[in-house]
């Protein structure tokens, strides 16, 4: 959210610096990326999740039909059935086109540093669009091997987590 904001909306003072971290930054794929056996327990987690939400949502919220959210079995299947019209979208597969930070990252305009790692179960490789960033003149990629999502686990002398020592950098 924070780097599609910046990419699409050219703050002109107010921003003045920005960290964005593990950034599923293509939705699309990040979604198949999530939702693979491998990271099924994650997909599942979060998709118990969201129908909560919307079961919540829809106690005060007319007209929120919640027939079939037992049947829904996937992200994508909630995001088409929930998260997109909600949003005023088609359907998921527009949503994330629309929504997908990487296709702002051009129009940041504010220093902004990037940092997402290659365990990140919720990451596809278009998230890691080093070539197209590597001469951008406000935006830093920095990728790590190791922290999985959000995972920093490092503590400084402060009692920082390493992510948050580093965007304070």
């Amino acid at each position: 959210v924070t780097l599609k904001f910046l990419g699409e909306k050219q703050p002109q003072t107010e921003i003045k610096k920005a960290v964005a971290i593990s950034v599923p930054m293509h939705l699309q794929t990040s979604c198949e990326k999530i939702s693979q056996r491998s990271n099924r327990i994650y997909a599942n987690r979060f998709l118990k999740s969201h129908k909560k939400k919307i079961i919540t949502k829809a106690s005060r919220m007319q007209g929120l039909d919640l027939t079939g959210i037992q049947n829904i079995n996937s992200l994508l299947q909630f995001d088409d059935h929930y998260t997109a019209p909600l949003h005023g979208f088609k359907d998921a597969i527009d949503y994330y086109t629309k929504c997908s930070s990487i296709n702002f990252l051009n129009g940041i305009n504010v220093p902004t540093l990037i940092i997402n790692t290659l365990n990140d179960p919720f990451l596809s490789q278009a998230c890691f669009p080093s070539e197209s960033l590597k001469d951008h003149p406000f935006v830093r990629l920095e990728i790590l091997l190791r922290g999985g999502h959000v995972g920093f686990t490092q503590f400084n002398k402060n009692g920082l987590y390493w992510s948050e020592q580093r965007a304070l950098d």
